[in-house]
């Protein structure tokens, strides 16, 4: 009796002692226990708590509320996620965090609709067989991956019933083919890295039958404008090659493997124009992996270091200055405002301070390089729209000017920024109109 007893008590602590465990895990900020540690944790904690689990016959975890807990956490697993995402979309919530009653919302959908999956399907999906259950999971699983590409594009049926312009508003701030262009939807030449590097690039090689190269390096924001330059060239030059990697700004220095890349690739080629896009994206959005070198005293130097191998390479540097970027997925928030018909003039509106506060520091720091043969396109200033303010889209067309919060749209690209890019362009045909005048 004695021994029992000391048994229900031991297990008691345990109980209390995993429990106290995972609550701290789970309830201590990140800077204590990063997610990834967080994760490793909670499942070694886990581990540990089921392999006694036949120990607990007399705990709280064989309580009836708990054990039917228990058989519902999976259907709840499965589903939590779906909700969350559907809720936070239909609420505008992308970024922001959900507040009081739209949680409470949520643990009621979620346990409302895992009850009656629970008892509709799951039961029955446990009572048959395991060739029956591979068959059903083989034929679901084959619809919903053919399907996503079917319907990852498609408008809504209520969409469908708005007015024509409405619709027109909608389809600019949601179709792909508006908002970007794959580099590997051109017709590129893919050969092997030409800096042998060790790490992955994002690159395309094309020839045509035109005078010069361009080389265009940066990180995903010269990725997305690579496919506007490709089509304002026209095929106007020798060669042109983008040599990009997502994450490494090279002037910033934020991959110093991809910055050494790019600077050897630059000495290869010889570009007669170097085109280097990166904006404010690694120094706004600072990684664990390279936070500490986005400072400004080591960026002012950095800049410069990395330009000056750079710039001795190529006839002509062209560098686009920065622009306000944030979080927002500011085409798909749009989209979804134009269709609920919520207020979106204002909440679109950037102050003019703010804009500044941003990218004041790095465009001062471009600006005042020592580089004789740098040219800058002003970005920022081409899509202000003539107003003080920043408005997040094109008054004309209602279509988002940064689409995902930091990337432009291909609509900008085209409207905005096209005179500020055949500038550079020109600039690189003069070159060789001018050798042919020096020609005897």
């Amino acid at each position: 009796m004695k021994e029992k007893k000391e048994k229900e008590e031991n297990d008691k602590i345990m109980t209390i002692y995993f429990i106290f465990m995972l609550l701290i895990v789970v309830l201590s900020p990140q800077s204590i226990f990063p997610e990834q540690l967080s994760r490793l944790l909670m499942s070694l904690f886990t581990a540990v708590f089921c392999y006694h689990c036949s120990e607990l016959e007399n705990s709280i975890f064989v309580s009836k509320p708990l054990v039917f807990l228990g058989d519902l956490s999976y259907v709840i697993y499965l589903i939590h996620w779906p909700i969350i995402t559907v809720i936070r979309y239909t609420n505008l919530k992308d970024v922001e965090s959900l507040d009081v009653s739209e949680t409470i919302f949520i643990l009621f959908l979620t346990f409302s609709i895992t009850y009656f999956l629970h008892n509709s399907l799951e039961k029955k999906f446990i009572s048959w067989t395991f060739s029956t259950s591979l068959i059903v999971i083989f034929i679901f699983s084959g619809l919903s991956y053919f399907s996503l590409d079917i319907l990852k594009d498609q408008e809504s049926i209520y969409s469908l019933l708005q007015p024509e312009e409405l619709q027109k508003q909608i389809i600019l701030n949601t179709k792909t083919e508006h908002l970007v262009k794959y580099v590997h939807n051109l017709p590129c030449i893919y050969e092997d890295d030409p800096a042998n590097s060790i790490i992955e690039q994002t690159s395309c090689l094309h020839n045509s039958t035109g005078f010069g190269k361009i080389l265009v390096i940066g990180n995903s924001l010269a990725i997305r404008a690579f496919p506007s330059i490709f089509e304002f060239l026209n095929g106007n030059y020798s060669q042109l090659r983008l040599y990009a990697r997502t994450s490494s700004a090279p002037l910033s220095d934020a991959n110093p493997a991809y910055t050494n890349d790019s600077i050897r690739v630059t000495k290869q080629m010889k570009p007669d124009l170097l085109w280097i896009i990166q904006g404010m994206n690694e120094i706004v959005f600072s990684h664990s992996s390279y936070k500490a070198r986005m400072t400004d005293k080591i960026l002012d130097k950095t800049t410069q270091r990395v330009l000056d191998k750079l710039k001795n390479n190529a006839r002509i540097v062209a560098i686009d200055l920065p622009y306000y970027i944030s979080r927002d997925n500011t085409s798909s928030i749009l989209a979804r405002k134009l269709l609920y018909g919520h207020e979106y003039e204002q909440s679109s509106i950037v102050k003019a301070a703010v804009v500044s506060n941003q990218i004041v520091g790095q465009t001062h720091r471009l600006l005042n390089l020592k580089c004789s043969n740098c040219y800058f396109t002003p970005v920022q200033e081409s899509i202000m729209q003539n107003r003080t303010d920043f408005i997040k889209y094109d008054l004309e067309t209602k279509a988002a000017i940064i689409h995902d919060g930091s990337h432009l749209s291909r609509i900008t690209h085209r409207k905005f920024l096209y005179p500020s890019y055949m500038e550079h362009i020109r600039r690189f045909y003069s070159l060789f109109q001018l050798e042919k005048q020096q020609k005897p």
